[in-house]
């Protein structure tokens, strides 16, 4: 082949491969592809590391960006509710801690449960003002919801600390709130096309999907958590409950894959694993002491799972075992969701662990019998 004809298939080839770029990076401008915009006007915006080893990221204050299905502002003291003031005076508060269920992932802040219970309270018109501040972050397990608790929450002087807990607080999922964009991003000319963004945002998603394989494996989390692990040994009547749901796990051979999508099994297999529960444990030691020492009572609110996995049953009896051990009160909504329809309150079809709107309805309703329990907050 001559050099004059060998030059011109290059250039031909040259040519189609640009035409095939372009095309691509019309098709996906035209349909909204931008995923530095989407991180770094959003989750990038209102997420920031924290200095708190135990919290690893948090809210920036006083911020503002799309995110997690809805749109987020968050406070000035770096939490997603009203801006409250320190000075508590007469007031009657209640902290929310949890993860993206309090948070309100999908959900307006008004369609949340603490926001819900605080609007019942006030229209009730009680002898004292009641305040009951959100603390819930997405992503956040128990020992980091405690420590925001510590680190933020007692600032407020709460009279009852609520714990929202979810059976996937015994996971690491925060790995999914990570994002692989900085703000210099931006600047970058490489990133003006969208395929480069795209093959930046495929990169880091293949990353996540390791660190979640990684997390997933009982001996990884014992090392990364060893000195945040409670000794369980002493604990007969918890080991016999972890033995119970062993045995049910065999029989039923239910024992998923963890690398599964978080949309979203949870394997009950955590339940039944010591550092996790060990972990948990901890932060459970961490709440009961804080509640001894700065006077508020805390309660555990026990957001089901929202599919019918009976091995979940026994992840029900080591959740309210372990919580009442240390003098912190269980409150299901377990018969309340089945009564509606577990799978009919999910916020998204392929989704048990959040509820809908309905399904904060009736958390805030569990939580409005509580309070009514403890007479701080009757009618005048």
């Amino acid at each position: 082949m001559s050099p004059p004809h060998r030059k011109k298939k290059l250039l031909a080839a040259l040519s189609s491969a640009l035409l095939a770029f372009l095309s691509v990076e019309i098709g996906l401008r035209i349909a909204g592809y931008a995923p530095l915009e989407a991180a770094l006007g959003g989750k990038g915006r209102v997420l920031r590391p924290s200095q708190d080893p135990l919290l690893g990221y948090e809210l920036t204050p006083s911020t503002e960006g799309a995110g997690w299905g809805t749109h987020v502002e968050i406070n000035s003291h770096g939490f997603r509710d009203s801006d409250y003031s320190k000075e508590k005076g007469e007031r009657r508060r209640i902290c929310v801690i949890g993860d993206s269920i309090p948070f309100g992932n999908h959900l307006e802040p008004q369609e949340t449960y603490p926001e819900l219970l605080e609007t019942e309270l006030r229209e009730r018109g009680t002898r004292v003002p009641v305040d009951v501040l959100n603390l819930g972050v997405g992503g956040y397990d128990t020992v980091q919801e405690v420590a925001m608790l510590e680190r933020t929450g007692l600032g407020f002087d709460p009279d009852l600390v609520v714990l929202g807990f979810c059976v996937n607080d015994l996971g690491i999922v925060s790995v999914t709130m990570d994002h692989s964009w900085a703000e210099e991003d931006r600047e970058n000319p490489l990133y003006l096309s969208r395929i480069a963004q795209g093959m930046r945002a495929f990169l880091g998603e293949r990353k996540r999907r390791h660190e979640s394989s990684d997390w997933s494996s009982d001996e990884f989390y014992g090392r990364a958590f060893a000195d945040q692990i409670a000794d369980i040994e002493g604990d007969l009547e918890l080991r016999e409950l972890m033995a119970a749901l062993r045995a049910d796990l065999r029989i039923a051979n239910q024992n998923p894959p963890d690398t599964a999508p978080l949309a979203r099994r949870i394997p009950p297999r955590w339940f039944a694993s010591a550092p996790r529960v060990g972990r948990f444990c901890f932060a459970l030691d961490q709440l009961a002491a804080l509640s001894e020492e700065h006077g508020f009572e805390s309660v555990l609110l026990f957001i089901p799972y929202l599919d019918e996995e009976p091995a979940f049953q026994h992840a029900d009896r080591i959740v309210r075992h372990l919580a009442e051990a240390r003098g912190i009160t269980v409150l299901a909504v377990r018969d309340e969701f089945r009564a509606t329809g577990l799978e009919e309150l999910r916020i998204d079809p392929k989704d048990p662990v959040h509820p809908d709107a309905r399904g904060h309805a009736i958390l805030a309703r569990r939580l409005l019998e509580h309070t009514d329990t403890l007479g701080w907050f009757q009618p005048q």
